[in-house]
């Protein structure tokens, strides 16, 4: 009994979590032309956003407070039907957020559900990517956003690269370049893996695509009076405390860190097993300069 009232609680939690954040992203388009047909879409009413639209095409072009489109509301409230009417009718698939300069193919390339269960889904983006979405647009940190917030470079591979294979897969059959460099820091998806440990992505970077494990990751400006650059190169994404200390053989460390952590050893056993992988293509982690 006990059990059967807390799974009712739970999608109770469920249901009134999606609710609330749904009516956030309606409320967006308060006060529009669109604020009718976002309330369509997000009530599932794929009939009377149809018509909304066929009655004015324009509508599609609105944007909200926050200056997501309608194609992001889409994505938001997981209509992926209402999408696929918006993209039919001539919804730009490439519209970019002026704000967070995010084109709405990397809004696609999330995990959808809630906190209480993600999900991987790949049909909003398969479906940008077919109408036309840019699947090597970058957005540089060098860029200026409406609201001259804050831009952490990325693109659609890095997103994905940190998020899931199938996405990764998915815009590579569209298009997207793998060996793509970001022009602010020379970023690329393989770095975005490296960087996010994801292995199974790590790994599809090194057997199916031959990435290039020399080359430099990323390039980091400091902003100082000479504006030196730091390079990294995958030993310093790849390296913590641990696997460099048993690298290195600095048995004091090792001892320090498994008292603190006696299962460290095993935490780390799938870094280890790509370091030593890493070494056998030539990737030297004993006499690299960490610094």
């Amino acid at each position: 009994m006990k059990m059967k009232l807390f799974f009712i609680v739970i999608l109770f939690l469920l249901v009134v979590t999606g609710c609330a954040q749904n009516e956030r992203y309606v409320q967006a388009f308060a006060n529009t032309k669109a604020d009718l047909l976002a309330r369509a879409i997000a009530d599932n009413d794929l009939a009377e956003v149809e018509t909304m639209i066929e009655k004015d095409p324009s509508i599609l072009g609105i944007v909200g407070s926050y200056k997501g489109c309608l194609l992001t509301l889409c994505i938001n409230v997981e209509n992926y039907k209402a999408l696929e009417i918006l993209l039919e009718h001539g919804a730009d698939p490439n519209y970019i957020n002026p704000i967070d300069r995010e084109s709405v193919l990397m809004t696609a390339i999330r995990p959808f559900g809630s906190q209480f269960e993600w999900r991987i889904d790949t049909r909003y983006a398969k479906k940008l990517l077919e109408a036309g979405a840019d699947p090597n647009y970058q957005l540089n940190d060098t860029q200026i956003s409406e609201s001259s917030n804050h831009i952490i470079a990325s693109s659609p591979l890095m997103d994905a690269s940190r998020l899931d294979i199938k996405f990764v897969k998915l815009l590579l059959q569209a298009g997207a370049d793998p060996y793509l460099k970001l022009y602010s820091n020379g970023a690329t998806g393989f770095t975005s893996a490296v960087s996010s440990g994801k292995k199974d992505i790590i790994y599809f970077y090194l057997d199916s695509l031959e990435v290039d494990v020399f080359a430099p990751m990323k390039t980091v400006v400091t902003f100082t009076e000479d504006r030196t650059e730091g390079v990294y190169y995958i030993q310093y994404l790849v390296v913590n405390k641990y696997t460099k200390a048993y690298l290195l053989n600095d048995k004091v460390t090792l001892e320090k860190l498994i008292e603190r952590q006696p299962k460290i050893a095993e935490g780390n056993r799938e870094n280890l097993i790509l370091i030593e992988r890493l070494q056998k293509m030539g990737v030297d982690f004993v006499n690299h300069d960490y610094k």
